[in-house]
């Protein structure tokens, strides 16, 4: 596929398997690196801006005039951090930073072509790397299908996309395989970025071709061949040394790491890890939460969605109720007995990841189905939405149309609608989503704060999973603790 639509972030620009407009795939590249420790990357790339800016006197100039007017250039200004940023670029690309990177595109574009039945004329040290390809192909028997050179599939659970070098490789003795070609002089650091990459295109749901317009309506969705999903094959062909090695790796490890990497990109964004010692042990709650609007009942007990219930009940079908503004919720005042220091400590408490923007259109539809609930649906939402604004994981859409706030109003409208309105419920398929039995039961925590919880990825889930619930197709129990236990036996692959 030639990729020619991306977003302003490099993603792929894919049309989700249910229509609309295309949204960004984050790279597999990206993701699988996630979990890298950069240790040789870091190093070398160091080496070479040093080299760079020895090599290039105007380089040198360029930093000294830099320092002269900023003696700390990095925290200088924006605009200083920015010109260090591109000198560094400058110097290590002097220094030969990407020569190697070059080759290494040459190399797989020449291979392509080949494996496509073409006889390219060569110089004779890049003809050298090829017969030595050609040759271990003709030694082990392996066939490379030429129909699935460069590809790209994707994966639409996660919206991870990615181009596979060979999307089937027949392996004698061992089966048909994901395969890639490395062209680095030594892949000792890269295995797990590697076994990531290829599990990810291993899992993936369809081969995607983007067509011709923008709006996504000429790109076309192809099967996926049957490749094995435990393991792949890699051709470590370094560029210049006439060698070529075969490895067979464990792709099932690297899915696992696929999941953790999600993780800790969440972990990443983390920015609540910090409370002051005054707030933790003495102020009546570190869980923030929009204070009661003057005249609104202050009881615990008072209903959050009383709002609501006055708009329904008054036929003012021309406002917009919650999850469709983003007006606070009046709510009344958290008890500090409830949540303190210890709640703090045990809740999943990071910033949920967001995601792209949803389709305007979607949004518009979602809101005409949650206008077509009864009154107490309805208000049962914005009871849950009221909850999340007062933890600070909103799930408001008029301002923030995201695809995690999208997913957790899609779940909750298509629970309402079939009259499964139930914070119970909702809290077991929270559980369901993100694998974990311990806070989405914490009692002293609204249910709202609890879905709210949910990550894209886990909120896409979710929803998901209430479809399905809808639907009677999860499995159901009541546990010794008296708690409803989900469980789905047609999980996603």
């Amino acid at each position: 596929m030639s990729e020619t639509r991306r977003n302003r972030w490099g993603q792929y620009l894919v049309v989700p398997p249910g229509g609309g407009k295309p949204v960004g795939y984050r790279r597999a590249t990206t993701v699988a690196a996630v979990t890298d420790s950069g240790d040789s990357l870091m190093p070398w790339g160091a080496t070479a801006a040093i080299v760079g800016a020895l090599r290039r006197p105007g380089l040198m100039h360029r930093w000294q005039a830099l320092i002269a007017e900023y003696p700390d250039p990095w925290y200088g200004s924006d605009e200083s951090k920015k010109a260090c940023k591109r000198l560094v670029e400058e110097c290590k690309q002097a220094g030969g930073s990407t020569d190697r990177a070059d080759i290494g595109t040459a190399l797989h574009a020449v291979v392509e072509l080949i494996g496509k039945g073409h006889t390219p004329i060569l110089q004779p040290g890049i003809r050298a790397d090829v017969d030595a390809y050609t040759a271990m192909l003709a030694a082990t028997g392996i066939v490379v299908d030429p129909d699935l050179l460069e590809v790209t599939v994707v994966l639409d659970e996660y919206r991870v996309a990615g181009t596979v070098d060979m999307l089937r490789v027949s392996v004698p003795g061992v089966g048909e395989l994901i395969g890639d070609l490395k062209t680095g002089t030594s892949l000792d650091y890269s295995w797990q970025s590697i076994t990531t990459q290829l599990a990810i295109y291993a899992r993936a749901d369809a081969i995607y071709r983007q067509g011709g317009a923008d709006d996504g309506s000429l790109d076309e969705r192809r099967p996926m061949p049957n490749v094995d999903r435990a393991h792949a094959i890699i051709f470590h062909l370094p560029a210049g040394e006439a060698r070529c090695t075969p490895h067979v790796i464990d792709i099932q490890s690297g899915w696992a790491n696929f999941h953790r990497s999600l993780e800790l990109e969440g972990w990443r964004k983390r920015r609540d890890l910090a409370v002051p010692l005054a707030e933790f042990v003495g102020s009546p709650s570190p869980v923030p939460h929009v204070p009661a609007a003057p005249g609104a009942p202050s009881s615990p007990a008072a209903p959050a969605v009383s709002a609501v219930a006055a708009l329904s009940s008054s036929g003012a079908a021309t406002a917009t109720p919650p999850p469709f503004d983003d007006e606070p919720t009046p709510a009344p005042p958290v008890d500090p007995a409830e949540v303190r220091g210890e709640q703090v400590r045990a809740v999943r408490s990071d910033v949920p990841d967001e995601g792209e923007q949803e389709a305007p259109a979607a949004v518009e539809a979602l809101e005409a189905r949650y206008r077509a609930l009864t009154a107490d649906q309805r208000a049962w939402i914005a009871g849950l939405a009221g909850a999340a604004q007062r933890a600070n994981v909103s799930i408001h859409l008029k301002d923030h149309p995201t695809l995690r706030r999208f997913e957790i109003v899609r779940g909750l409208v298509a629970l309402a609608a079939a009259d499964l309105a139930d914070d119970e419920t909702v809290r077991s398929l929270v559980a369901l989503a993100v694998a974990d039995d311990t806070w989405p039961f914490f009692a002293a925590l609204e249910t709202g704060r609890i879905v709210g919880a949910l990550h894209w990825n886990e909120a896409a889930i979710f929803a998901r999973l209430c479809d399905k619930h809808t639907s009677g197709a999860l499995g159901v129990e009541v546990d010794t603790a008296g708690r409803v236990r989900f469980s789905d036996p047609t999980p996603a692959a």
